[in-house]
């Protein structure tokens, strides 16, 4: 049974995977917008701006089907 639960900033880190997977989707489906940032530069990026959007009093929300993070929403406050 798959789970949402509100997350905050000491979970990004957990979605370091699906954000890699969803970026080489990007990546296969979009080669134009060009060449990925090199890992872990790319998450690092990245993982910031979740931070700084959870900072600003954003939201982050993870899905779980049991252990396995299967989903991952993060809603601006702007």
């Amino acid at each position: 049974m798959i789970e949402v639960l509100r997350a905050d900033d000491t979970d990004v880190e957990l979605l370091r995977p699906l954000w890699n997977a969803l970026r080489a989707h990007h990546h296969a489906v979009a080669p134009a917008f060009g060449e990925l940032r090199p890992e872990p530069e790319g998450w690092e990026r990245r993982a910031k701006d979740y931070r700084d959007m959870l900072e600003e009093g954003g939201a982050l929300f993870v899905a779980r089907d049991g252990d396995a993070l299967v989903g991952m929403a993060i809603c601006d406050a702007g």
